[in-house]
């Protein structure tokens, strides 16, 4: 069976991007493959993303969510990167353990870097039809940061303990395939302070 997103999700470069191939060091960006003199790839950097994606068939109906910077619902909804309800609920329910915003604990739990997504606008939508999708828990993501005299890491391992799983859902920023697949329920917007206040610069050495 072929999916609406089959080609994207085909694409070797999708699974790449899922395991955070796209690598940007602050303040010197660098390409995240190196490369043989014959051309073949010795290996590729990764900077957060997923680890170890698993092809993941998404069912029609199924209710995502989304966290990304506004200000309207349909810019947000222009990106890979999703969860399931039932692992947003499980972040919700590490924030109010611990006394954090659902951002910041967004960005502990999925390891999303400050310069990475300023989180000011949350939204959920239905699949209206089923999708392919990369799937797994969070990998570490690090970016030096000059400024600090030290750099920001995020470890993964909180959400591999909770169980909290990542999507990359190859396709999405094609407006075609979203007008077919996607059905944008509720949304709001957050202050994009709400997803810095209480976070902590965690050391790197």
């Amino acid at each position: 069976m072929d999916y609406a997103n089959q080609r994207y999700f085909d694409d070797p470069a999708s699974r790449v991007a899922a395991m955070g191939g796209d690598v940007r060091y602050s303040p010197h960006p660098r390409k995240s493959e190196f490369v043989a003199p014959d051309g073949k790839v010795i290996f590729r950097l990764t900077n957060g993303g997923i680890s170890k994606p698993v092809k993941t068939v998404l069912p029609a109906w199924s209710l995502i969510v989304r966290i990304g910077r506004g200000p309207l619902p349909q810019e947000v909804a222009a990106g890979a990167w999703w969860m399931l309800w039932n692992d947003y609920k499980k972040i919700e329910k590490f924030a109010d353990a611990n006394g954090y915003s659902v951002p910041v604990a967004i960005r502990l739990l999925c390891c999303v870097l400050l310069d990475w997504n300023e989180m000011s606008l949350i939204l959920q939508a239905r699949l209206k039809i089923p999708l392919l999708a990369f799937s797994g828990p969070s990998a570490p993501a690090m970016e030096r940061n000059p400024n600090l005299k030290t750099s920001e890491y995020l470890d993964a391992a909180k959400a591999k303990e909770l169980g909290v799983r990542q999507l990359y859902i190859p396709g999405m920023t094609d407006p075609d395939l979203r007008h077919d697949a996607l059905l944008i329920g509720g949304y709001g917007h957050l202050p994009p302070e709400q997803s810095r206040n209480g976070y902590v610069i965690r050391p790197y050495s």
